[in-house]
């Protein structure tokens, strides 16, 4: 899957309080591959983060802090759709980027979207690119 980085021509920082604003994709991403499997636990690597894979069970789906601070958005997506009624299966996972992180060209919403991406192939269901952008949000 790829989820591209974007800029805000107009309306920078107010989309978080659902102000209006003018996006546009830009050509740098976040790209990955994922596969399911059957021991629910979430295993990624980035090599944005590190060399070493971190994992979670999805049973604990609680905010991390520190070094992990970075799987909240992916813990984020996943609460997302159990609580739309989607239950997120174990995988496996690895990221990779040309987009680079804090520059404000959305690395986090790249990540969510590559993540809600991962679920809705793992699992079969298939969004709406608005809902998906809104679940996204919402993580």
């Amino acid at each position: 899957m790829r989820a591209p980085g974007r800029i805000n021509l107009i309306g920078e920082h107010v989309d978080y309080l659902d102000g209006l604003v003018l996006p546009a994709a830009i050509g740098r991403s976040i790209t990955g591959a994922a596969a399911r499997n059957d021991n629910g636990t979430v295993r990624l690597w980035s090599e944005l983060a590190g060399t070493e894979p971190v994992s979670f069970h999805l049973d604990e789906l609680s905010p991390r802090s520190g070094a992990d601070k970075w799987l909240n958005y992916i813990i984020g997506v996943l609460a997302q759709f159990r609580a739309a009624g989607v239950e997120p299966p174990g995988f496996d996972a690895v990221f990779t980027a040309d987009l680079p992180i804090g520059a404000g060209l959305s690395s986090s919403a790249a990540l969510e979207t590559a993540t809600a991406l991962v679920v809705e192939g793992l699992t079969g269901v298939r969004q709406d690119p608005v809902d998906r952008a809104l679940l996204c949000q919402k993580a």
